[in-house]
């Protein structure tokens, strides 16, 4: 299962999801799907914008985590 640790990466920069909104032109809504890990997928272009913004790589955004069954 992948994880996002956006709102995590957030707080280490002091950054509300409306102000990655604002600096990335994605909207909040689709920022905080990602948070909430409520999304199914992710276009490339918004990793990159937010990527670009919070000076960090996909892999420290996201991570997988094997289902526990």
């Amino acid at each position: 299962m992948i994880t996002f640790n956006l709102d995590k990466m957030l707080r280490e920069r002091h950054l509300t999801i409306r102000e990655l909104s604002q600096r990335t032109a994605l909207s909040e809504k689709h920022l905080n799907s990602l948070a909430s890990g409520n999304i199914q997928t992710i276009p490339v272009n918004m990793l990159n914008r937010i990527c670009e913004e919070l000076d960090c790589t996909p892999g420290e955004l996201m991570a997988y985590k094997s289902p526990d069954y």
